[in-house]
């Protein structure tokens, strides 16, 4: 509920952000806070459970358990709040991934709660993320979630908390059923124990229940004080003497006289056993009538409801009222008789307002003198409920198909040139689109320019992005629509290889005019084409912006995107010589300049492979700047291992190259350490560069652990990079389970070693 309402705020609140309206004031506020309270989870939680009052006094045992418990509701609930608002699409799936991978990381001594806030954020929202795109990343997740699900360091309730995770994601994130199902119960369930009634005691003898029969007849015989008028009429009617000329009661309701008597009065009693709790109108019965289920038994009550209200398998019962209401009325006082005519159903109304004006004429009065002109009136008409008239519906105005009829006529006006810009704005503005259906619209818009011409495509984009700067359409509306075009390529895509291209053709010319008038940033471009989807639909729309705006332009557009163009390729060709060949291809090789350094260290290392000259020739031919680059370690790494495997085949045997790569990768040792020591962060992406080049070759076998190990013992790389390496969960790099099947043993007996050497120092 506060994320759909944050949702229509960020659509609907002011926004105070400068340019073109893709950003909006609430939701960076509203993002910036998530961020906070995320980020400062853990201090929060320490915060309020070191055990001291505001007032400096220390809390008790009980007193600090509730401050902790609360603290741990609000955590969850934060990091609920943020997977329900990735699940609205106010969050982008990179910063949820962010947020599991840094749950993900195990920090200090007992990572319960962070694996509890994971647990909340997967169950909130990991059918979301466990797509296509995100297939890699979700099983790094999982490979990570079954190992501390096995780890009898942590708390059971924990480790059966991430089983529980993990098996819903092995039923496609559908919950279990719950175990109570709600349906039909028998009415022994239901029905409260006799002797749990009110007023019931099974230990009353013969004696007390013939009191309380004398005591009921005693009632019966003293009538209650009436109001007057026609109850002071029928007051004076003796319903001992004249009953059964007033209502015929029979066998079995009646005695054998037919009045009911002595086993009369009893019967109420054991109808309204025999109904399970049915009024029958005897006065205790009554009483124990309302407290057995009166409120559901709307028939027992003859509250003039309507038969269509009534369960069928009761409705039989209908056909015993009328005798149930003769005898009702046989046992009750004088005063009451009014008062139970008056709830009758329409019909016995009228019939027994004709049985009461007869009697008012037919029968004297036993005071011998004049009768009341109350008594000699006409009874009171009884007022019949009438029915209203169902209210007609509010008119709920348009729907989405009138919506897109008139929207795709507007359209096809305006590409037709029967309409001009101007007049489509106002146009749209007369219709005063509801909200709810504006992105519908855009996205039908951007189907339908799909398969128009160039210059159609870009009247369209020109009419949304004046329809936002008019405030016609939100800025969010067009963001989403865009990110929902993916489905509308995957329909469109199926058809056959050569249809394919031509929707991926128009497709790429439409998303780069979107981003070039700002109405949606290349990121957004980038979602639709993660993983290599619709390949090669980014490198097009990259290749259209740069025939739009310049190289210049189009730079400043990437950088500030911060798009692993990596991640945008098939995973067969994620490496960097398969990228460096594609940029070159499509003449975007001045997006990323360190492939070009890669080249250049190849060629230089096979030209002169000497270690001094090489190292002079990096620090004389490369900015400084890039020495602490991520993309530079990598270009090095890889051009010298590549170098070491190829030279290391020479030897022959397994044997002779295993002694081979040590030597070679020992004469290189000192330029490598140059660039690594005492820098994890870089040590790490060396690890990564190990990875991809083996994952090109195919993971030989034994050969990562091979080169793991003499990393390690010449000390290039810490034990420290080799654990965050393992713990590091991305997509940037394929293969990482592969690897990790081939040195998880190691590492384990790496992180052992550790754990005993600093029991040592201590």
């Amino acid at each position: 509920m506060y994320a759909q309402l944050c949702k229509r705020l960020s659509e609907e609140a002011p926004n105070f952000e400068q340019g073109d309206g893709s950003t909006n004031t609430f939701r960076i506020l509203l993002l910036n806070k998530c961020k906070v309270e995320f980020d400062n989870r853990a201090a929060a939680l320490e915060r309020n459970i070191n055990g001291v009052a505001e007032d400096g006094s220390l809390l008790d045992k009980d007193e600090l358990e509730e401050r902790r418990q609360t603290t741990k509701r609000k955590m969850l609930g934060n990091i609920k709040f943020i997977g329900e608002l990735g699940k609205l699409e106010m969050l982008s799936e990179g910063i949820l991934h962010r947020c599991i991978r840094e749950l993900l990381v195990r920090r200090g001594d007992d990572p319960a709660e962070d694996l509890e806030c994971l647990c909340q954020i997967m169950r909130t929202c990991g059918r979301i993320l466990d797509t296509e795109k995100g297939k890699n990343l979700m099983e790094q997740y999982f490979y990570r979630m079954r190992s501390l699900a096995e780890n009898m360091d942590l708390q059971p309730r924990i480790r059966f908390m991430l089983k529980d995770i993990i098996d819903l994601r092995n039923d496609n994130w559908m919950p279990r059923k719950a175990t109570v199902v709600e349906g039909p119960v028998p009415m022994a369930q239901i029905r409260p124990a006799e002797n749990d009634r009110q007023g019931f005691r099974r230990d009353r003898n013969q004696h007390d229940r013939e009191s309380d029969r004398n005591q009921t007849d005693s009632l019966f015989r003293h009538p209650l004080k009436t109001r007057g008028g026609l109850d002071d009429m029928l007051a004076e009617l003796s319903l001992t003497s004249s009953p059964a000329a007033l209502i015929p009661v029979g066998p079995p309701f009646g005695g054998p006289n037919g009045f009911g008597g002595r086993d009369g009065r009893d019967a109420p009693f054991r109808g309204e056993r025999r109904n399970q709790g049915f009024n029958t109108g005897n006065y205790e019965g009554s009483r124990r009538g309302h407290y057995k289920h009166n409120q559901n038994n709307s028939g027992s009550n003859f509250n003039n409801q309507s038969n269509k209200d009534i369960a069928p398998r009761f409705k039989r019962n209908n056909l015993i009222v009328a005798k149930e209401e003769l005898q009702e009325v046989e046992l009750r006082p004088n005063s009451m008789l009014f008062n139970k005519a008056s709830v009758l159903n329409h019909n016995a109304a009228n019939a027994g307002s004709q049985m009461i004006r007869a009697l008012s004429v037919e029968v004297p009065s036993f005071g011998g003198g004049k009768q009341p002109p109350s008594a000699l009136k006409e009874p009171l008409p009884m007022k019949q409920v009438t029915q209203d008239k169902p209210k007609s519906k509010k008119d709920k105005g348009p729907s989405k198909e009138e919506v897109l009829k008139k929207f795709n006529t507007l359209l096809d006006e305006y590409w037709k040139a029967e309409v001009d810009l101007r007049q489509a704005i106002n146009s749209y503005k007369e219709h005063k689109v509801p909200d709810k259906f504006v992105k519908e619209l855009i996205l039908s818009g951007l189907s339908l320019a799909l398969d128009k011409s160039d210059l159609q495509q870009e009247k369209f984009i020109q009419l949304i992005g004046n329809l936002k700067e008019n405030g016609a359409v939100s800025g969010i509306a067009v963001q989403e629509a865009v990110k929902a075009l993916c489905h509308v390529l995957d329909q469109r895509t199926s058809d056959g290889e050569t249809e394919r291209d031509v929707v991926i053709t128009a497709a790429s010319g439409l998303l780069a005019a979107a981003v070039c008038e700002h109405l949606a940033p290349l990121s957004d471009v980038a979602l639709l084409t993660d993983n290599g989807a619709h390949y090669p639909l980014f490198l097009l729309v990259l290749q259209r912006i740069k025939a739009k705006t310049g190289k210049s332009e189009l730079s400043e557009i990437f950088n500030k995107s911060k798009i692993n163009l990596m991640a945008q390729l098939p995973e067969a060709d994620r490496t960097k010589e398969r990228l460096s060949e594609i940029l070159e291809e499509r003449e975007l090789t001045f997006l990323y300049p360190l492939l070009r350094i890669q080249a250049d260290l190849a060629r230089q290392l096979a030209a002169d492979p000497n270690p001094q000259t090489f190292y002079k020739w990096i620090k004389e031919n490369l900015e400084p700047a890039n020495f602490n680059d991520p993309g530079f370690i990598n270009a090095l790494v890889t051009v010298l291992i590549k170098y070491i495997t190829q030279e290391a085949q020479s030897a022959g045997d397994e044997k002779g190259m295993t002694e081979k790569e040590n030597a070679l990768l020992k004469r290189y040792e000192v330029i490598l350490h140059a660039f690594l020591r005492d820098k994890s962060s870089l040590q790490l992406v060396a690890v990564y560069s190990l990875q991809m080049h083996f994952y090109a070759q195919g993971f030989p076998r034994g050969q990562l652990l091979r080169w793991f190990m003499s990393m390690y013992e010449l000390e290039i790389v810490d034990e420290e990079a080799f654990l965050n390496w393992k713990e590091d969960v991305t997509d940037a790099y394929p293969g990482k389970g592969q690897a990790l099947f081939q040195v998880n043993q190691w590492l384990t007996w790496l992180q052992e070693a550790e754990s005993e050497d600093e029991e040592g120092d201590d």
